[in-house]
């Protein structure tokens, strides 16, 4: 539209001063268009008066159009004013109409009054009605009359004046709140959805309760994060403090990993040198314990019936008689064989020891002998990756010489994770320092090299630095796996 301002009308009478202006929309002056159908009358003024619309005679000339076509309030019938009946005056009578207005699907209306960025008052027509309608999926700062107003409430306030306020829209409705406010979504322009322009906006955050709900939901949450990756609006400053918390949060994760514990354990199963099971020794009823839990199990050994009597799955902790020793142990099940026998094949690890094993003598695990926790661990040595190439068994057996002379080895917990641990072990109980552990004599012999992308590497550079000198003098010094040249980063 094109708006001329043409006089400032000063304060009278308890009204506000303000400034009278002609409207144009597409080259029409939309007084006229008003006059012409009845639906108002014009301000007479003297002939000398300044304060009067550019458009005068324009306006009357209209207006009397208006009066010879009987149009409107000039037609001589008593129109009753339709009321509007508000909706959302209580939350019983929105309850009540909802139904009616969500099988409606869209409904057009028009935006009376925006209160908030995304809480407006809208008229439906058609329905004879009004309520307090809610944007779903959203949740905009919020806009107060003190000075208590959030954030970017009052930028979110103006962007929905201005793109619906006195605006046909169309609205979908959900549900109702407890106020009795309608919740949904709303376009305007025909296609553009006012919930997903105040998120990419950065004036917005999502509401996962009432998003989740909504069938394009994984549009809201694409704006959102087009929001924060262009830091727009609340994200300017959120990002930059969630981005200072988890900095500190890592700082701190990392101080307290750095920090290793020294522990004392048994070895109790040697897959290779990267991966093994040991047994954290924390009491010394440890042991103890241990053995006792052993001589129950032999008391009630499993039979070659107990497993036809349950069908065992995936997972299943139970007593297993394994074949190499003829001993029962406590044990998961981590694989069903299916056999061309009457039994089943089961293929079992044993959750204290760590070894493995298909059996088919199984039986349910006894609540009275699952009290003591799991005591096997798979471990890894800190710091370090052997190769897994022709030097694989040299490695491991250089770690199995090192155990043979140690039967509980001290060691430095430098990591613990859900499934497993990261150890560095030492030979002596005096040592503790890295150049004198048995991490650092695997790399010196030449069995393995510095593994940057462990988990425990990440979190500790400076070992890193200290080990690194050690490949280097294995290499030149030709032993291990470097007995022949350089080793390709393939046999890693």
């Amino acid at each position: 539209v094109e708006v001329r301002i043409d006089y400032a009308k000063p304060a009278t009478e308890g009204f506000r001063a303000r400034e009278c202006a002609t409207v144009i929309r597409e080259g029409r002056n939309v007084a006229a268009l008003l006059l012409r159908r009845g639906l108002g009358h014009v301000i007479r003024h003297r002939q000398d008066d300044e304060q009067r619309s550019s458009a005068y005679d324009e306006l009357m000339a209209a207006e009397m159009e208006g009066i010879e076509k009987k149009q409107g309030i000039h037609s001589g019938k008593e129109m009753a004013a339709k009321e509007l009946r508000d909706s959302s005056e209580s939350a019983a009578r929105a309850k009540a109409v909802l139904p009616h207005l969500k099988r409606g699907g869209k409904i057009s209306g028009v935006v009376e009054y925006v209160s908030q960025g995304s809480r407006m008052k809208i008229v439906l027509p058609k329905e004879l009605t009004k309520i307090t309608f809610v944007v779903a999926g959203i949740r905009c700062p919020r806009v107060t009359k003190d000075k208590d107003s959030e954030p970017f409430g009052d930028d979110a306030l103006l962007f929905t004046r201005r793109r619906v306020m006195q605006r046909d829209v169309e609205i979908e409705i959900e549900a109702v709140d407890n106020t009795g406010a309608f919740i949904g979504m709303l376009t305007y322009n025909k296609n553009k959805n006012l919930g997903i322009e105040l998120l990419e906006a950065g004036l917005a955050t999502i509401h996962e309760y009432s998003a989740d709900a909504l069938k394009n939901s994984n549009l809201y949450y694409t704006a959102e994060k087009k929001a924060q990756a262009a830091k727009r609006g609340l994200w300017k400053t959120q990002v930059s403090n969630q981005q200072e918390q988890q900095q500190q949060q890592q700082q701190q994760q990392s101080q307290q990993q750095h920090k290793s514990q020294p522990v004392k354990v048994m070895v109790s199963e040697v897959v290779s040198a990267d991966n093994f099971y040991v047994q954290i020794i924390k009491s010394d009823s440890t042991v103890s314990d241990l053995e006792a839990l052993m001589q129950k199990l032999t008391i009630t050994p499993p039979s070659a019936t107990s497993a036809s009597q349950k069908a065992f799955k995936q997972n299943d902790l139970v007593i297993a008689k394994f074949p190499s020793d003829d001993t029962c142990y406590r044990a998961r099940i981590k694989k069903v064989i299916p056999s061309s026998k009457n039994l089943p094949l089961y293929e079992c690890q044993a959750i204290d020891y760590g070894h493995c094993e298909t059996t088919s003598i199984i039986a349910a695990l006894p609540q009275n002998l699952n009290t003591l926790p799991p005591q096997a661990v798979e471990a890894h040595l800190s710091f370090v990756k052997s190769a897994v190439s022709d030097y694989k068994d040299d490695a491991t057996s250089y770690l199995i010489s090192f155990l043979n002379k140690n039967s509980v080895i001290n060691a430095s917990l430098d990591l613990s994770l859900p499934t497993s641990v990261y150890l560095t072990l030492f030979s002596s109980p005096t040592s503790s320092s890295l150049s004198s552990s048995f991490n650092a004599a695997l790399l010196s012999a030449g069995y393995a090299v510095v593994d940057n992308s462990s988990p425990v590497s990440k979190r500790n550079p400076s070992a890193i630095s200290s080990l690194s000198p050690l490949v280097d003098a294995a290499r030149k010094a030709r032993r291990g796996m470097w007995e022949y040249g350089d080793v390709m980063p393939d046999d890693f």
